[in-house]
């Protein structure tokens, strides 16, 4: 779901004079749709807790949390099945029951998933702690009965206000490299030695912290908010056993500097100086020789220019789909651009995504996601020379999601 999508979601849904419009129900449980064969039960819990995001804000009446579960159960397919079920189990009463009544009547009808048994099953397997002066960081492995595989929980309590400011869940991974990051989470060495943790004192710090950091005011990033319930599930063993801080939803977490609504410059002054920068960057990294040296500073304009024109406001906002639009799309019609930038284009996207990060404006999905677009988009700019039809550009912008998606899910 687009950041976009999901502000419009949000604000429709905390309408409590009537049910949410028709088209924001279908907008939301869509995302049913862009799954795929979903079978781990890691990334069912986490489609679940993006569905509950917008749900179960406490302004959202209880009619309207019930019409997006009987739009799912109408779907009355595999998936639908699988998310009931972990809604079920990680949505906050009285939403939970309802969405066990509307699993229960798929099952009947002989719609279920193969993976349900195993959603909501993660406990904590090992878990260690360690602090300096500034910050205490607990590292628990959770495991998954007959899996392989593991999960890694990472938190970080503020020492002076004793406050949970950090708290994460990593998807998936082999054993020993969940192993690995027991032992050394950081790579730092000048990091504080870390010592075992009993379960029961895990489940009690985390749960001390975050209250503390509710009445403090402290709130968390916006990717911890889809995984608190499976956290607090595999914590304790039930999903609202956690008074868990407020969250800061994606758009919160803008660069308001690169905003060219609530900024003071004028867009066009703002696009200027940070092209400038920019450049600024490449002629500091690349040789003069290279393509990216030759064309960044025409591309990244050309891109900021696009940003502005088709998103919402922030330069620093990029998604998967709108680098595979851009590079895919509008770089092949632009005349702003010629054919040698247009080659170059994948990497300078690249090279401009990489250049937000470094200054701490880059916001959307993250840069692992990003990187791993752009580098599937150079793979197709150049399978795909020199033709290059709306079919071929489809489906490269679909591929390049896709892969992003799915290598986004190993990390």
């Amino acid at each position: 779901m687009s950041i976009v999508a999901a502000r419009r979601i949000v604000t429709g849904m905390t309408h409590r004079s009537e049910l949410p419009p028709a088209h924001l129900v279908t907008e939301l449980v869509g995302l049913l749709d862009d799954t795929g064969e979903l079978d781990d039960p890691a990334d069912l819990e986490l489609l679940a807790g993006t569905l509950l995001l917008p749900i179960s804000i406490p302004e959202v009446p209880d009619a309207a949390r019930r019409v997006v579960i009987d739009a799912i159960e109408a779907r009355a397919d595999p998936i639908a099945s699988a998310v009931l079920a972990a809604l079920a189990l990680f949505a906050p009463s009285p939403l939970a029951p309802y969405a066990h009544e509307a699993a229960v009547r798929l099952v009947g009808r002989g719609v279920t998933h193969p993976s349900v048994a195993d959603i909501g099953t993660l406990s904590v397997e090992s878990a260690v702690a360690g602090a300096d002066e500034e910050t205490e960081m607990i590292v628990a492995v959770l495991a998954r009965p007959g899996s392989r595989e593991r999960q890694v929980l990472v938190v970080g309590i503020d020492m002076a206000s004793d406050a949970l400011i950090e708290c994460m869940l990593t998807p998936p991974l082999p054993r020993r490299e969940a192993k690995r990051l027991l032992r050394n989470p950081t790579n730092d060495p000048s990091s504080p030695p870390l010592a075992p943790l009993a379960t029961a004192e895990l489940a009690a710090r985390v749960t001390a912290t975050a209250g503390r950091a509710r009445d403090l005011g402290i709130a968390l990033g916006s990717d911890a908010a889809p995984v608190l319930p499976i956290i607090a599930r595999a914590l304790t063993g039930t999903a609202d056993a956690v008074a868990w801080p407020e969250t800061l939803a994606p758009w919160e977490e803008d660069d308001e500097e690169l905003s060219i609504f609530d900024g003071g410059l004028d867009p066009a002054e703002l696009i200027e100086r940070l092209s400038g920068e920019f450049e600024e960057h490449i002629r500091e990294r690349w040789p003069p020789d290279s393509s990216v040296r030759r064309h960044a500073g025409a591309v990244g304009d050309e891109m900021l220019r696009w940003r502005a024109a088709t998103g919402d406001g922030h330069l620093g906002r990029w998604e998967v789909e709108d680098l595979a639009t851009f590079v895919v799309e509008h770089v092949s019609w632009s005349r702003a651009l010629g054919d040698d930038a247009r080659a170059a284009a994948p990497d300078c996207a690249l090279a401009m995504i990489r250049f937000l990060a470094d200054r701490g404006s880059l916001s959307g999905d993250t840069l692992p996601e990003l990187e791993h677009a752009c580098e599937m988009l150079r793979a197709h700019a150049v399978a795909s020379r020199p033709r290059g039809g709306a079919t071929s550009r489809r489906r490269a912008k679909r591929q390049a999601q896709r892969s992003a998606r799915k290598q986004s899910r190993r990390r």
